[in-house]
Order: C-alpha cells, then structure tokens, then sequence
C-alpha cells in the first residue's frame, strides 16, 4: 500500500462516519444504552439491521486512522515532537488517562506506535460509557505495559485528527 492508497481509504472512512454521525445530530450526551433505548422506542424497529455509529464503528475508525497508516507514514512523524506541542484540535485536552504518567510528556511518535500496537494485537475494551480502554504490552519485555483510558470524544477527535494529519500533511490542523 503506498500513500495515495491509504489517504482513499481514510476518505472513505470520514465519509462512512459521516453519514453515520447523521444519526446523533440532535442527541444529548448519553451512553449508548440510553440511544439504543430512544431510537428502539421512537423507529419501533429491530436495530439489528440498522448500523449505528458505536463503540464497534469506533474500532474500524482506530484501525483506519491509527493502525494501518502507521507503516506507511512512519518516517513522516516527527521524532521528537510531543503531545503538549500539539493544539487542542489534536483531542489531547481532556479524556486521556494513563497509569503512571501525563499524556502531554510522550511523544506523538511513541503514542502513536503504542496505539497502534494495542489495536492490532485486539488489546482494546469498551465500556458502556464509551471509554476505551488500550493496551501495548511488549512482547520482549512484559513489564514495558502501557495502558491508555481515553474517553470516545477524545479518541474519536484524535483520530480524526491523525486522518486529517495524513491526508493534508497540516499538523496545525488549520483547516479542521
């Protein structure tokens, strides 16, 4: 897969979620239960063949915007850039959490390596509240763990932010 190819199906990916996203237009801040509920009750139909945009379209977007794309953008992540470098489009304000440390000290290189890795390896839980739970264990060196709990506003800004990173090369995000 060479660039151009990636940045179509990120495309495609933005517009999949877009259409999706149609649905909460109008919704409050809720869990997904709560939705689930409200549009069962206001369709009368089964949601079993109706797509939603939830936790498990949120995985195919992480594995669209962050897991793929690693390999093929690798060399044009800053080395030495951190999270506290990046502007607030990035997501990065408020709702991650990591054990032991402060999101702004890593590296985008070394965040996005290690949510990369969590993804791929199936490392990734949600709860009813839509907070994403992933976790990169080194394989080599089991102590070497992090665990990143990142609240679905927050990761579904960062990862489309990173889409848009991609397909623009803008990592001030001027135009998101």
């Amino acid at each position: 897969m060479d660039k151009s190819d990636l940045k179509q199906i990120i495309a495609n990916q933005f517009q999949i979620n877009s259409l999706l996203g149609l649905i909460y237009d109008n919704a409050r801040e809720e869990n997904l239960t709560e939705l689930i509920d409200q549009f069962k009750k206001l369709k009368r139909i089964d949601l079993g063949k109706y797509p939603l945009y939830n936790q498990h379209t949120m995985i195919s977007s992480l594995y669209t915007f962050i897991a793929l794309p690693k390999e093929v953008i690798w060399n044009d992540i800053p080395k030495k850039m951190t999270i506290k470098q990046l502007n607030e489009k990035w997501g990065f304000k408020n709702g991650w959490k990591i054990k032991n440390d402060d999101i702004s000290n890593l590296k985008f290189r070394y965040l996005i390596r290690r949510l990369r890795n969590g993804i791929n390896h199936g490392k990734i839980n949600c709860n009813e509240k839509l907070v994403f739970t992933i976790t990169d264990i080194d394989p080599r060196n089991n102590n070497d763990r992090i665990d990143f709990e990142i609240e679905c506003k927050s990761l579904d800004k960062f990862s489309r932010a990173l889409g848009f990173w991609i397909m623009t090369e803008d990592i001030g995000l001027k135009e998101l």
